[in-house]
């Protein structure tokens, strides 16, 4: 661990909560989604285009894939059935990004690293989020994998070339 990182993480362990929020809070709509909803709508009569991240990532069980892929198929809805949002040109519409690690189950270290990366279901994470990523497309909004640590590299970028084989301009990933 670098000295920065360790200063980093002692100084989220000590702040105050309200102190965190207040620095993550231009990068941060809300705590609901129609608080990302409203921000995004906001954003849009600005011309800015926004991207929806639902934060917490990191599965420990099926339930909590089951849980994010709840929660991405209600935002999906949400956004596909938004009246203010369906006006808007599609560049303006928002996006969805999602973490593969929310969709399966990889023990990690304090330090965030896999333990056992053999032992993860990777094909099975690229197989969920595929299904999930079909049927969002197939509302028009467009999706953007997030780019993890290296660890989650290679799922990241054979399962964008696999998306935007299929789906094109709707589908992205970051570096």
């Amino acid at each position: 661990m670098t000295v920065i990182n360790a200063i980093r993480e002692k100084a989220v362990e000590i702040l105050p909560r309200q102190a965190l929020r207040l620095f993550a809070a231009p990068y941060v709509a809300g705590d609901s989604m129609e608080a990302a909803l409203q921000k995004a709508r906001e954003l849009a009569n600005m011309g800015v285009a926004a991207t929806i991240d639902v934060l917490g990532e990191d599965a420990h069980s099926q339930a909590d894939i089951d849980h994010y892929i709840d929660i991405y198929d209600r935002l999906a809805e949400a956004l596909a059935t938004d009246s203010r949002l369906a006006k808007l040109a599609p560049s303006l519409r928002p996006s969805i990004s999602m973490k593969p690690s929310c969709f399966v189950v990889a023990a990690k270290t304090d330090g965030g690293m896999i333990r056992d990366p053999a032992s993860v279901d990777w094909d099975g994470c690229a197989r969920t989020m595929a299904e999930l990523v079909g049927r969002i497309v197939a509302r028009d909004i467009r999706v953007t994998i997030d780019m993890e640590n290296h660890q989650w590299t290679d799922l990241t970028l054979n399962l964008y070339r696999e998306l935007f084989s299929r789906y094109g301009r709707l589908v992205g990933t970051v570096l």
